[in-house]
């Protein structure tokens, strides 16, 4: 296959390095994702002078890019232009939702038409794309591999864990989960990300884990017995539920129409309230061998179409123009 990098502003992610590892290229992270505006601002210069250096370096044939603001798209187009390298855009929600303070419409609008191909997680958004003169193609996150994963213990209670893949987006309900959790005493509850200015609500049973290095991460996912990912926005494909999903894990999710046509076995699907939620939690628990074997049989299904989707996608990227 012709050289194709994987450039990304920020920190490890794990569906953008599944999304890498689908296509077999190199993911390339640059910078680390910082926790204020000003700060970002200011790491940007030396963003920029990496990326055109890698990119001059490694000289290769296209680059996907993580499509969710403006700046690190507009820079790879550019030198996309002057080195006639292809740029394909793996083009999350916030890349098509995202304010116009953050990413305004209508760089959004050209930059999709620029690119020769535009991945996207779902139906609404290809059509999104299209419509703004855009070549798009649905590719949510394929199953991960975590096989060879470098595991660092991680310290679990004795009771039944349960872990809440978290970054404290503003789309990620907080309140509503400590609450569901008021009266659950006999379980504990693993709250991931940095919670930076968050104001924290304490719990014996609740423990928030600050930033974990990925190995921690890795075992902690692995060893609860239920994930739970939530957002409050629709057409939003979950990284942390695709971790559920390969680990054949039982996942509690929100209620959304396209989880819901996703992720059709081994989940419970919740509104954005403590009462739902705290029902979902209950409702698992009571039948978690049943959501653990459909979600393992779901793993498989996944599996099996990626494996065979994998020609087809990796061709129409090296096609496409």
């Amino acid at each position: 296959m012709k050289k194709i990098l994987f450039i990304s502003w920020g920190n490890y992610l794990q569906g953008k390095e599944s999304i890498a590892n689908y296509f077999g290229v190199r993911s390339i992270y640059i910078g680390k994702k910082q926790d204020n505006r000003i700060a970002s601002i200011i790491s940007y210069p030396l963003k920029i002078i990496r990326t055109i250096i890698t990119v001059w370096q490694e000289d290769p044939y296209g680059i996907i890019v993580t499509n969710t603001m403006w700046l690190l798209p507009a820079i790879c187009i550019i030198i996309g232009k002057i080195l006639n390298i292809k740029i394909i855009f793996h083009t999350h929600t916030c890349g098509i939702v995202n304010s116009q303070y953050a990413y305004p419409n209508f760089l959004k609008h050209l930059f999709v038409k620029i690119a020769s191909q535009n991945y996207v997680s779902n139906e609404n958004h290809k059509k999104i794309v299209e419509k703004w003169g855009g070549k798009a193609t649905v590719l949510p996150d394929p199953p991960i591999d975590f096989s060879e994963s470098n595991e660092e213990k991680y310290i679990l209670s004795n009771n039944v864990n349960i872990c809440y893949i978290n970054n404290y987006m503003s789309d990620e309900p907080y309140k509503e989960v400590i609450d569901a959790f008021l009266d659950l005493k006999e379980i504990t509850l693993y709250i991931t990300g940095n919670p930076r200015n968050k104001i924290i609500i304490d719990y014996p049973n609740i423990i928030h884990t600050g930033y974990l290095t990925r190995s921690k991460y890795i075992f902690l996912i692995k060893h609860c017995e239920v994930l739970m990912v939530l957002t409050k926005q629709e057409d939003t494909f979950q990284c942390g539920a695709n971790e559920a999903l390969s680990l054949g894990k039982p996942l509690i999710t929100s209620n959304t129409r396209y989880l819901k046509s996703y992720f059709t076995k081994g989940t419970v699907f919740v509104d954005i309230n403590p009462s739902s939620i705290k029902e979902g939690i209950v409702r698992i628990l009571d039948n978690i061998e049943k959501y653990s074997h459909e979600m393992r049989t779901l793993r498989e299904e996944k599996i099996e179409y990626f494996n065979r989707s994998r020609i087809e996608y990796k061709n129409q990227m090296i096609s496409s123009k």
